[in-house]
């Protein structure tokens, strides 16, 4: 994960480290997905210690195909956008 995030971060001009309201973020999420997703087995995970879950959403999974449509069909629209500017 490290290797692909640094070559990532070298491509598009982004800071060689993730800042810490970034990363904090990262950590909600991480912890949002835990609750959501059904990660949530008990076990202690060292890394999310102090991190609250967000409560400003709920992250609700979808079925792949259901998923590729939705991002295809914003992605089609943001095209069309990006064209008329």
């Amino acid at each position: 994960e490290e290797k692909i995030d640094a070559v990532i971060r070298e491509k598009y001009g982004l800071p060689p480290v993730m800042s810490t309201p970034v990363k904090y973020a990262d950590l909600i999420m991480l912890a949002t997905e835990r609750r959501d997703l059904g990660l949530d087995d008990g076990s202690f995970w060292p890394v999310l210690e102090g991190i609250p879950a967000t409560e400003m959403f709920n992250v609700i999974p979808l079925a792949p195909g259901h998923a590729y449509g939705m991002f295809m069909e914003r992605f089609n629209e943001l095209s069309e956008l990006r064209k008329c500017a």
